[in-house]
């Protein structure tokens, strides 16, 4: 073969996986079966159609083991094609694919906290949707938005960004993928979504490098590992897009995901772009109402007049030893102003919760309300005392959740020098009396 029918052969090589002249250049260092190799893998018919299917360039190469490269362009690209074919079938894309994204896929990561940080993150799914007045992923996922998944790790084989670029909606146009097999792939990130609700990706533990924060709960606390989710970030950046926002504050890079962001995550320049707004107003009734309508009425107790409870205790040991009804009523006189707090309090959630459905009622769907008034299903989902709180309306099993309510929070009070009341059994038994006598006077 003459040099200028080897530079003629090469040229159309190049033309063939769509190269550059530099970079089909630095492949001529090399033998010329690894430059056919190399040609083929970058091309979206042979190569693309691979990764989308899971495979490597390994596989590409053992398959086209017995190539003859003296063939022309045209007959090259033909032999390959009928060499990979066993490589696409639907049994090894669905078992290959559903590796992958068991290795890969992730809504929230720990490289955005700390790109040194241990591969790990959490997957969502449809099941992981949340009912709630706030924006998360849960709830978005809830209302039927789609967060985009990001990535656990790089992965230097670009098979997992194939397999998502098959995904969008302008997946097969970009990979050149025959209907079938773009189905597939499609059908196997869907099944995930429709069977998973939390799922940790490489998380048995947690790296030393990532933040965590300990929240209290009951008697004791519980560890929180926050991650960051740059697919959550870009949607939510996309559903702003066009809203007027400060124009005070320039930040156009915030510093996430270390030097070579783009190496530890996909959704990069979603997350390194910050969203400010100016902070709203902030009703605090309102936001105590919506959280009694969506969840439970909570007891809050006034620490000065528990501690004035406590002080009477400390000064009258002896009519708390037993129960007699001299006592009784000592104690009642004791624990009134804590009764009537508590008791006025519930009040003015009622008359709170009265004004937001009168005058915010933009805020409430149709399933709590109708034109006559609360929903009926909506009030038999809620326990008596949330539900009389509610409607206004006491009945007796709502005054007796509340004198539990009450007994629990007094026991399970707290000082500042973690003293508490020390209730022993005979304290519950006369306090449950104590309290229900005072309640059937106040309500």
């Amino acid at each position: 073969m003459t040099q200028e029918q080897l530079k003629e052969k090469y040229e159309a090589w190049r033309k063939l996986a769509g190269l550059s002249s530099r970079d089909y250049f630095n492949l001529l260092r090399k033998d010329e079966k690894t430059v056919v190799m190399k040609l083929l893998w970058k091309h979206p018919d042979i190569g693309g159609r691979l990764k989308c299917a899971g495979g490597r360039e390994a596989d590409l190469a053992e398959a086209l083991a017995g190539l003859d490269t003296r063939l022309d362009a045209d007959e090259l690209l033909e032999a390959a094609r009928a060499a990979i074919q066993p490589l696409v079938s639907k049994e090894i894309i669905e078992t290959r694919v559903n590796q992958i994204i068991t290795e890969y896929a992730a809504h929230f990561t720990t490289k955005p906290v700390h790109s040194n940080a241990a591969e790990g993150g959490v997957r969502l799914g449809k099941l992981a949707g949340m009912d709630s007045p706030y924006l998360c992923a849960a709830t978005l996922i809830a209302n039927g938005f789609e967060i985009p998944l990001d990535q656990t790790k790089n992965d230097n084989t670009g098979r997992y960004q194939a397999l998502l670029s098959v995904v969008q909606s302008d997946g097969q146009a970009k990979a050149n993928l025959p209907e079938e097999e773009a189905a597939t792939i499609r059908m196997a990130f869907q099944r995930i979504q429709e069977t998973t609700g939390y799922e940790l990706c490489h998380l048995d533990r947690v790296d030393p490098r990532l933040r965590q924060i300990a929240v209290p709960r009951d008697e004791g606390y519980v560890v929180l590992t926050p991650l960051a989710s740059p697919g959550l970030c870009k949607l939510i950046a996309e559903q702003v897009e066009g809203i007027e926002r400060p124009s005070w504050v320039n930040v156009d890079n915030f510093p996430v995901g270390g030097a070579n962001p783009q190496n530890t995550m996909i959704h990069t320049q979603a997350i390194r772009s910050p969203l400010l707004f100016e902070v709203p107003t902030v009703d605090r009734e309102i936001r105590e109402s919506l959280g009694v309508l969506h969840g439970k009425v909570r007891i809050r107790l006034e620490r000065d007049l528990v501690r004035l409870y406590r002080d009477w205790r400390q000064k009258h040991p002896g009519w708390t030893e037993e129960d007699t009804l001299r006592g009784r009523q000592l104690e009642k006189r004791a624990l009134r102003p804590l009764i009537v707090q508590v008791v006025a309090s519930l009040r003015a959630k009622h008359e709170a919760i009265c004004e937001l459905a009168t005058e915010h009622g933009d805020l409430l769907d149709d399933s709590f309300r109708t034109g006559d008034g609360w929903r009926l299903e909506f009030l038999n989902a809620k326990d008596p005392l949330t539900r009389a709180v509610i409607t206004g309306v006491w009945e007796i099993e709502a005054g007796g959740q509340l004198a539990t309510e009450i007994l629990n929070r007094l026991n399970d009070f707290r000082f500042g020098n973690d003293e508490t009341l020390a209730l022993a059994d005979i304290d519950h038994q006369r306090l449950t009396k104590v309290i229900s006598g005072l309640l059937e006077e106040l309500l």
